[in-house]
């Protein structure tokens, strides 16, 4: 049945062709039906859309969440300060979120789930700031697993460092560059 449920989210997915998904999705039925290995049962990532089926709770990544935004580039003055403010109040968030990490509560948590709505909710007359506030509305749940898991991470800036270093690494080193 859980099987089955999952193979059927697959089919709601919208944007990616059925047979890559389909594809993506077998070989993670192995994977996810082994015993040796822990499964990850949650994964801090950006909104890619091949991380959607590898675990169970998907937690999005903050810091990735920012930059849709930062791509904004407003040319009217009114616009631009709407963005300014509310990527100062989006940060300010993001501090409260940490600081509930750190002591979680259920009236600190229900406070967070009420604000995380009422600053993506309200409209600010800029339209592309409003369509991508709505974006992140409907991520409510990836957003604020941190709510219900305080251990997770807000971001994964140091996972993709690690990664990102380790590649440069191997091209400085020349490990990775072709002969000319």
């Amino acid at each position: 049945m859980l099987l089955w449920n999952r193979q059927e989210s697959l089919f709601k997915t919208g944007g990616t062709p059925i047979p890559q998904t389909c594809g993506s999705y077998l070989i993670l039925i192995p994977y996810q039906q082994q015993s040796q290995i822990p499964v990850i049962k949650t994964l801090v990532t950006d909104d890619a859309p091949q991380f959607k089926l590898l675990t169970d709770d998907l937690s999005l990544c903050w810091v990735h969440e920012a930059r849709h935004y930062k791509k904004l580039s407003p040319f009217v003055t009114c616009h631009q300060k709407s963005l300014d403010k509310f990527l100062d109040g989006f940060w300010d968030y993001y501090r409260e979120l940490l600081a509930y990490r750190n002591s979680p509560s259920p009236e600190e948590k229900l406070k967070l789930k009420l604000k995380f709505l009422e600053i993506f909710g309200i409209q600010t007359g800029y339209e592309q700031l409003d369509e991508r506030k709505k974006l992140t509305l409907s991520k409510i749940s990836e957003l604020l697993l941190v709510l219900e898991h305080p251990e997770l991470p807000l971001h994964n800036n140091p996972a993709e460092f690690l990664l990102f270093t380790a590649s440069l690494k191997g091209r400085v080193g020349g490990h990775s560059r072709q002969k000319g």
